[in-house]
């Protein structure tokens, strides 16, 4: 796998993984500061915003991006050997 693709698949894994720990650091903190409450006034929310679903889809569409670059990098160094 060639350098670029490397870094924009290491990229957009961070950009998908950004979008998960937002939505369970919100779960996380709600837990956290009503853990003081009496019993049954506890809160348990999770919940996907606009902003995760941009990341996601950015953080996939980038890894389809790496992964056409590493496919094209395989090919051209296959056709390299035929020559």
């Amino acid at each position: 796998m060639p350098t670029t693709a490397r870094y924009l698949s290491r990229f957009s894994q961070a950009l998908l993984l950004d979008a998960a720990c937002t939505s369970l650091g919100r779960t996380i903190r709600d837990l956290a500061l009503t853990a003081q409450n009496p019993p049954g006034h506890h809160v348990l929310s999770f919940g996907i915003g606009s902003h995760e679903v941009i990341t996601v889809f950015f953080g996939t569409t980038f890894l389809v991006i790496a992964w056409v670059m590493a496919e094209a990098s395989s090919v051209a160094e296959e056709n390299k050997s035929f020559v």
